[in-house]
Parts: C-alpha cells; structure tokens; sequence
C-alpha cells in the first residue's frame, strides 16, 4: 500500500474529534480571561450620573446646590480618586459657570432670578478624564418664601413701645426673593407675662415683668408666606428713692398746649457708641414723668391725668390738682401726686438690644 504523508496548520487536529474548536477547554479560559479583564477595565472607568435639579431661590436671590446632589454618584468617584468639571450653560448656550476639581461637597451658588422660568443645561465630567460625561437641567423655584429678619429691643414699663407700635417705628424688613426688600405686614402680639416675686425685690429675678412677641408676615408672588416676630423684653423700674427721683415745687408747660410734668424719675442705660470700647461708654438717662397734662379748649383749663403703667410693673399713679387762680395763660395749680411701687427690678441700667 502506498503511504501517503498529511500534514496541517489546523491546530483543532491534534485534539480528538469529539472536541471542536470552540469546545476547547483552552478557549474557555481565554473567554474568561477576556471577561475579568473586561469587567476591571469597566469598573475603573466609572463616570457620572446626572440627575435633573428643581433649585429653591433663597431671600438673597440666590440658588444653592451641592454636587453631590446633582451627581448622584458624587461619592463614589471621589473615592476612585478622581474630582468633576462642572459647566452651566444658560438657554442661550452661554457659559454662566465652569469649575473644575470639585467633590460632592462642593456648592454651586448661582444668582437665579434672571433665569426664572428658564432651563439651564449642566454638563459633567471626570476633570482630566477621557470617560463618559452626563447632563440635565437645573430649573429654579421661589419655594421658601420671604424671610423676615427678627429684632429685639428692651425697654422699661414706661416706654410707648409697650403699649404698641413698631421697634424703631417701623416694621421689620421681608426679603422676597426675586423681588427685594419691602416693608413686613404687622399680624398679631403674644405677652408672656412674669409675676412679681416678693423675695426677688431689687434682685436680678425680678427684673423682667413680661416679654412680647410681636410676629409679622409677607407674601411671594406665588402665595407662599414668610413670618418672623420681633422680641420686646419689658423690665420693672428700679426702686423709685431720693436719689433717683425728685419733684420739683413748680413746673410750667406752655399756654394752651398742656405737657409732661413732675414728679420725675431718672432712670438711663448704657449705650456703646461704635466698637465696643470703654472709652467710648455713653451714659443716657431719661427723665420718666408720672404726670401728663392735656389743655381742654372748652373750659379753657389744663387737665391732668397720671401715666398708666401696666400691672406687671408694679407701679400705680394718682392724682388730684385744683386750679388756684389767675389769667388764662397764668393759670396756677396745685397738683398733689402719689405714687406707689409695689414691685422693682435692680438699681444698674438695662442695655439696649438692637
């Protein structure tokens, strides 16, 4: 028999028949291999997710976001080492902001109202980086409503403020977003009244006779409502003596017109002009009238009625006056006053807070 030679380049050959070449075992590992290989290619390449961002506008016009509340996966690409571009582009394609190598922590404060009812386009991507990118939009919203700015002030029983009005003699400013700055709507006034203690006479607990809660309110074009309250801290005078209190044994007001008159009692507080500097310490002091005076036209006689003080302060004012003679514009009194106090705070002065 003739012998005939074979040869091949078909390495599949050398295996048995029952084994083709995409069975291999060889091939199986290679497979594989490829896959880990694929899989840890893909995990260090993580990019970013954008998610879309509805932004509140703050009282000061202002919209704030952090990255990692517009990248959703923030976190994780900082801690493969790497840090993100941000780029805003206005619904013209103009640039309105670029950062680069900022975290999750990082925010992005953009002044908003311009592009109220606007989409603005965020682009990310890996700063550096050859990777995938993301993109959404960023809308913005007057969701906060105003916000009123709270003063407090504190004054003794005397004060008009008490009884009623504004600190300063105006009300408390609100800042509407998008809008500016407008004068706050005055709502209604809580009293926390404190009793007088009479084992606290004199002494720093029996200071306070109430506090007022004065609360005010606006309104953004979109219904929301912003309020805030302005706290008046009410103190008893100290005790009424010879040394803080005097009456004089004649007091004139002007013809017709009537006015505050004796006795008087002088209470003040310090007041710190500029820095707070010892050097610049201010002494201001107040002459409190117990008495007012009011001219009635009709029988042409002056009138006189005591201050009222509420109960809290712990200070009742009666008085009697007959008229003794003399022309109309020469008219002479006698007035006789009395004053009770039943309740007093400390004798040291009471500091403004403005």
């Amino acid at each position: 028999m003739k012998k005939t030679s074979f040869t091949s380049s078909d390495y599949s050959c050398w295996f048995p028949s029952r084994l083709s070449r995409t069975s291999s075992p060889i091939k199986y590992l290679q497979v594989l291999f490829l896959l880990v290989v694929g899989a840890i290619s893909t995990y260090g390449q993580i990019g970013p997710n954008c998610t879309h961002i509805n932004a509140s506008i703050g009282a000061d016009d202002t919209a704030r976001i952090l990255v990692g509340e517009l990248v959703t996966n923030a976190l994780q690409i900082q801690a493969q080492g790497d840090s993100l571009t941000i780029e805003i582009l206005g619904s013209y394609g103009q640039r309105i902001l670029y950062v680069q190598n900022v975290g999750p922590g990082y925010e992005i404060a953009l002044y908003a109202c311009p592009h109220l009812g606007r989409q603005l386009k965020v682009n990310v991507s890996i700063t550096g980086g050859t990777g995938s990118t993301c993109w959404s939009y960023l809308t913005f919203k007057q969701g906060n409503g105003p916000a009123i700015l709270g003063r407090s002030k504190t004054v003794y029983c005397f004060d008009p403020l008490v009884k009623g009005g504004h600190i300063h003699d105006v009300p408390p400013q609100a800042l509407v977003p998008c809008r500016g700055a407008e004068s706050a709507a005055f709502v209604a006034g809580w009293v926390t009244p404190f009793n007088c203690d009479p084992a606290e006479l004199g002494l720093a607990g029996n200071d306070t006779a109430k506090i007022i809660l004065r609360e005010y309110e606006a309104y953004d074009k979109d219904g929301v409502r912003g309020a805030g309250y302005d706290t008046i801290y009410v103190l008893r005078l100290p005790q009424i003596t010879v040394d803080n209190a005097f009456c004089p044994e004649r007091d004139t007001v002007y013809c017709g017109v009537g006015g505050k008159i004796g006795p008087y009692m002088i209470a003040g507080y310090p007041f710190y002009y500029g820095a707070l500097d010892t050097l610049q310490l201010i002494d201001r002091f107040q002459a409190i009238s117990f008495i007012e005076t009011k001219f009635n036209p009709t029988t042409r006689q002056l009138e006189f009625y005591p201050v009222e003080f509420d109960p809290k302060c712990g200070i009742s004012v009666h008085v009697d006056a007959w008229p003794l003679g003399g022309g109309e514009c020469s008219q002479q009194y006698k007035v006789n006053v009395d004053i009770k106090q039943t309740c007093w705070g400390t004798p040291g002065c009471i500091q403004e807070l403005d």
